[in-house]
């Protein structure tokens, strides 16, 4: 498409689908500074005949006219535009249509989303180095756009509205990211929903996760066997062990503190009176533990008095 002159550009800003504010206020500029910007809103209609099959000479002259200024502004607009956007707009039947369908497509004037993200900008707007002039050029420029979106108003039930808006887009922002699916689809609605339905939809979102992704359920007397089988000096009590075969003090399984030797040295004389030496003694003659018997994690022990390493044996 040919490049517009000077004298007839209406403006530099070019039109790519997510720029229709500042886009469309430039273009408005443009227009009315050249006295037709009543073609495309629809102010000045395109003149009828009294009798279209018997038109004067005169009323095809105006017809005409209009039709050259209203061609000619079609250009003008068409020309701000990305080929992407101009080539569907192109056969629009007058520049109105192809203002109405452009406003239609990308005013997003209900678009909760960008409402959000522009009054998130808004909040998290910092100088960071820019001078006074550059930070209150950019705060303007994104309050001007959400003027765009949400006018000034006086209408009691409007301000309670956006009031209640603002409350949502509070907590919506708020929500950690991995909610970040169902809070898009609640601010791609047609219409925002109450607080209360927003919440609902949020504890709704939270139950079904809990639901499909239960804790799995562990085999507690397995995991400490396994965790001793693999750390044997650890110093931590194994989680899932009961008190009536835990040694607290000596850290061993097999016996809790009343029957732990070390503590109660008594229990080892006792022991040696009643058994013969062979019985008590391992082949360096020490004195060992009482032999253990029974099972450990589902695994039987009988060997010496750590099922660790009667496990190992086994």
């Amino acid at each position: 498409m040919a490049q517009q002159s000077d004298s007839t550009k209406l403006t530099t800003i070019i039109l790519n689908g997510s720029n229709y504010i500042p886009w469309s206020r430039s273009v408005t500029i443009g227009l009315g500074g050249k006295g037709k910007l009543s073609f495309v809103t629809g102010t000045k209609a395109k003149p009828v005949a009294d009798k279209p099959k018997e038109a004067t000479a005169e009323e095809t002259a105006k017809i005409e006219e209009w039709e050259t200024m209203d061609q000619m502004i079609m250009s003008w607009l068409l020309s701000t535009m990305e080929p992407k956007i101009s080539s569907v707009l192109m056969y629009s039947d007058t520049s109105k249509e192809i203002w109405d369908k452009a406003k239609r497509r990308y005013g997003q004037q209900k678009n909760f989303a960008h409402i959000f993200s522009l009054k998130q900008e808004i909040a998290q707007i910092k100088q960071n180095g820019q001078s006074n002039n550059e930070l209150v050029t950019e705060i303007m420029s994104k309050w001007e756009e959400l003027n765009v979106y949400l006018p000034p108003t006086t209408d009691p039930n409007e301000t309670q509205k956006r009031s209640e808006q603002d409350l949502i887009f509070t907590y919506l922002g708020a929500l950690d990211t991995t909610y970040e699916a169902i809070r898009s689809q609640i601010l791609a609605s047609a219409e925002m929903p109450t607080f209360d339905d927003v919440v609902a939809r949020i504890q709704q979102e939270e139950s079904r996760r809990a639901l499909m992704n239960p804790q799995p359920a562990t085999n507690t007397e397995n995991c400490a066997f396994r965790a001793q089988l693999s750390n044997p000096n650890s110093s931590a009590r194994t989680k899932g062990t009961t008190t009536a075969d835990w040694c607290d003090h000596c850290k061993r399984a097999g016996h809790n503190r009343e029957g732990c030797w070390v503590l109660n040295p008594h229990l080892r004389l006792n022991r040696n009176k009643g058994e013969r030496g062979g019985a008590m003694k391992g082949g360096n003659g020490r004195n060992e533990q009482r032999p253990y018997q029974g099972s450990f994690g589902g695994v039987s022990v009988g060997l010496g008095s750590d099922p660790i390493k009667q496990a190992g044996a086994n």
